[in-house]
């Protein structure tokens, strides 16, 4: 699993930071949380092929998360793609796209499927396919907001061929049954049992994208147990006052959040233009979260 993070800067952009865009790649899908004006540009300039995107997660309508769509669905329009682009975010965004497409004249040649989401009070899984599932829950933002949490399905162990053919499992479609994780009758009509021949299921990874919010309980739920929290900070802590009547998160808070959730690792990102150097909220986070790294423009970070 691979996250890659197009953009870290809140509000607008500035030299070396792009507004709001992630990629997550996995398995030969990518995922994109937020979009941005300059996402499709980043997508390119990293040389990621936009066919590939399944799935385009909008945390909120405002529009350094949102105001890029219109343009990546033209752009993927010219790489052939041929399969479902799923579109998830707040009600309104249908709305969003239709009156973009009856003006701007923007066109897709694929199908898109459009999922509205109201208020979640509690983690729901809104995509669930054969790889993955993406949860979501409501934020406490100005407008209607959410965040999300990506987790792969469970993966069973590594299946120990020779010992199933000395247990009298030949190769071919009974092998098969017991990846799949059915028991078999041998040959010699013993029944052969998935945990006699395979190993420990491999540790599912997760990976939750928190942004645009206020201090919230919610966040802690959604981002519980994540190997990965990418998580904004837009304020230091002095400046919580003014975080608050944006609907926004200090360093502080963002460390908070991961603490209390029990992830394994915290990114910064949306970083206010007024902070040219970082270094304060990444000491403000990491003194309450050791654990904490600052995310950079066209910085990819790997899940193993």
């Amino acid at each position: 699993m691979e996250i890659t993070i197009l953009g870290t800067s809140s509000a607008i952009p500035i030299p070396g930071r792009n507004l709001s865009g992630t990629v997550l790649k996995y398995e030969n899908e990518y995922v994109l949380f937020d979009c941005g004006e300059g996402t499709q540009f980043s997508i390119r300039k990293l040389q990621l092929h936009p066919s590939k995107i399944k799935t385009i997660c909008i945390t909120h309508l405002h529009g350094d998360h949102s105001f890029g769509l219109p343009g990546l669905i033209s752009g993927i329009n010219y790489s052939n793609k041929s399969d479902f682009l799923t579109i998830i975010g707040p009600v309104g965004i249908k709305e969003l796209l239709e009156v973009s497409q009856k003006h701007q004249q923007f066109f897709a040649d694929f199908p898109i499927e459009i999922r509205e989401l109201d208020f979640m009070n509690q983690p729901g899984i809104v995509y669930d396919s054969n790889l993955y599932s993406i949860s979501a829950i409501s934020l406490n933002h100005r407008i209607p907001a959410f965040g999300y949490r990506f987790d792969e399905h469970p993966k069973a162990g590594k299946l120990d061929v020779d010992l199933a053919e000395r247990l009298g499992v030949q190769k071919g479609p009974l092998l098969r049954e017991l990846k799949e994780g059915r028991s078999v009758v041998s040959e010699t009509g013993k029944t052969i049992f998935p945990s006699d021949v395979l190993a420990e299921p491999k540790p599912s990874k997760s990976f939750s994208y928190i942004t645009d919010t206020r201090y919230c309980s919610r966040s802690v739920a959604l981002a519980k147990g994540s190997d990965l929290l990418m998580h904004e900070a837009t304020y230091l802590h002095e400046l919580k006052a003014k975080a608050d009547e944006t609907g926004h998160s200090t360093a502080f808070e963002a460390g908070t959040i991961a603490k209390e959730a029990g992830v394994k690792k915290l990114v910064l990102f949306h970083y206010s233009a007024r902070y040219p150097n970082l270094n304060p909220l990444y000491r403000e986070a990491i003194a309450v979260f050791p654990a904490t790294h600052m995310g950079n423009d066209f910085e990819t970070l790997r899940i193993e």
